[in-house]
């Protein structure tokens, strides 16, 4: 194994040799023999298509080789038909910027067949630039069942407006789209719009509570779209005063006391959020078979959360201890983390105390304990 290693390690330095030779022949005049080598890099099986698309990136951005968007589009082109997808999209999109629609087109489509949700996305922008309505529309539905999010959340948009006869207007699919995009994609725009859903009781019921706290959560996290739909949700409502937001935060604490867990809209997460998790300590062997034997609201399947969960929604540097205010039970503290490896160093654990973030904690440490489960 360690023989086998050694080879792919060598292939690839002396690949990456040839590679800076060719750039080196074309950037000092030897134009046509740098080409040469550029050229022989590509056709080396599918193990030049990185360095292919890496040399068209190269001429599309005059980054280390000089801008040229002729050769860009031949290496591009070159990657395409190794099927890496995103070769064919970076030449589709030069010919659409270009003008030459049909050229692009005919890239596109083929890419989306071939499974690029990106290209079928952009086959879509293009369909709208030219109104095709129905092309528009149908290769939009085809990049967001490809998991496009963002093409899923333009398709969110189309049925809150409907499209001629093509699509009536359907808030119920477009709540479900924009949840989707919201958190399996992350796709801010998406929470947004979700966000709005319940500023207008639009499918789901009015619930400025959980509006504002989605619109807050977007805008402190510097996402323009959150700040924009949190300054227009303060101008309409009063929420000092409005009946609906006063209600709606009251049932959600009530209903938080009550389970002893809370569920993130953000994510759909289920936090566990009783006494425990502010009061108990274990090591890390400890934690993790707490949160494997935790029965809490009628639920067996809770488990350690992965830093990255706890980094994006439960920290929150506004609070007084550092941890979102949908968490009731909140300490400032250090919690367990399966081991995981963060810029290749061992990690198990997120601080909520200054310094926060990830930290490197001994595994035989005592440390607070909040365990997840996704909500089904």
């Amino acid at each position: 194994m360690k023989k086998i290693f050694l080879l792919i390690f060598f292939f690839n330095s002396l690949f990456a040799n040839f590679y800076g030779d060719a750039i080196n022949e074309f950037n000092n005049g030897n134009k046509e023999k740098g080409l040469k080598q550029l050229r022989h890099i590509c056709d080396i099986g599918n193990g030049g298509a990185q360095f292919c698309l890496d040399i068209g990136d190269k001429f599309l951005k005059g980054e280390i080789l000089p801008k040229n968007l002729t050769y860009a589009k031949e290496f591009y082109n070159i990657t395409c038909k190794k099927d890496y997808s995103v070769g064919c999209l970076k030449e589709a999109t030069i010919y659409f910027k270009e003008g030459k629609t049909k050229k692009a087109l005919d890239i596109a489509i083929k890419a989306c067949k071939n499974g690029g949700s990106s290209s079928c996305f952009l086959v879509a922008l293009i369909y709208k630039e030219e109104n095709n309505k129905q092309g528009f529309f149908d290769f939009l539905k085809e990049a967001c069942n490809k998991n496009s999010y963002k093409a899923c959340h333009e398709l969110g948009i189309v049925y809150t407006q409907g499209l001629d006869n093509i699509v009536s207007i359907d808030n119920k699919k477009a709540y479900e789209l924009f949840d989707n995009s919201c958190i399996k994609g992350k796709y801010k725009a998406a929470c947004a719009m979700k966000a709005e859903f319940y500023v207008y009781g639009a499918y789901v019921k009015k619930d400025l509570f959980i509006a504002e706290f989605m619109l807050k959560d977007l805008c402190d996290k510097n996402e323009k779209v959150g700040c924009i739909f949190l300054n227009k949700l303060n101008k309409e409502y009063d929420l000092s005063k409005n009946k609906n937001y006063l209600t709606s935060k009251e049932k959600f604490r009530n209903e938080q006391i009550k389970r002893r867990y809370t569920v993130d809209i953000r994510t759909n997460l289920m936090w566990q959020d009783n006494k425990d998790s502010v009061t108990v300590k274990y090591n890390q062997k400890e934690a993790k078979n707490y949160c494997k034997n935790l029965e809490l609201g009628g639920f067996h399947d809770w488990e350690l959360p992965v830093y990255e969960s706890m980094l994006d929604t439960l920290i929150d540097k506004k609070s007084k201890t550092n941890t979102t205010p949908i968490i009731l039970n909140s300490i400032k503290g250090i919690y367990w983390t399966p081991i995981s490896y963060y810029g290749r160093v061992e990690k198990r654990g997120v601080s909520f105390k200054n310094p926060l973030g990830i930290v490197d904690i001994d595994e035989n440490s005592l440390n607070y304990v909040r365990c997840v489960r996704k909500n089904k």
